[in-house]
């Protein structure tokens, strides 16, 4: 279940003692949405399988509003650690 990995994937990132809190936060936040991107491209996938062309871009519809959080969170990444690199 993509929730369960996601809680997973969180906790490893917080347990990081090398980051600091906002590397942190961007840590968990990408391995977030990186696991519920691919969630949403493998429902993508099986949908059009199954010739479920709504569902299909139901799923393109999700991953693309995540997609745009996380550029959101890219640059207010950047405006706030005044890092430049890229955040993920």
């Amino acid at each position: 279940m993509i929730k369960r990995e996601m809680a997973r994937a969180i906790q490893r990132v917080a347990e990081e003692t090398q980051n600091d809190e906002l590397e942190k936060l961007a840590g968990a936040f990408g391995a977030a949405t990186e696991l519920f991107i691919g969630s949403c491209e493998n429902e993508i996938a099986l949908a059009r399988a199954l010739g479920d062309e709504e569902t299909a871009v139901k799923e393109q519809i999700k991953a693309n509003v995540m997609h745009s959080a996380r550029e959101i969170f890219a640059f207010c990444y950047t405006v706030i650690s005044g890092d430049r690199s890229e955040v993920w």
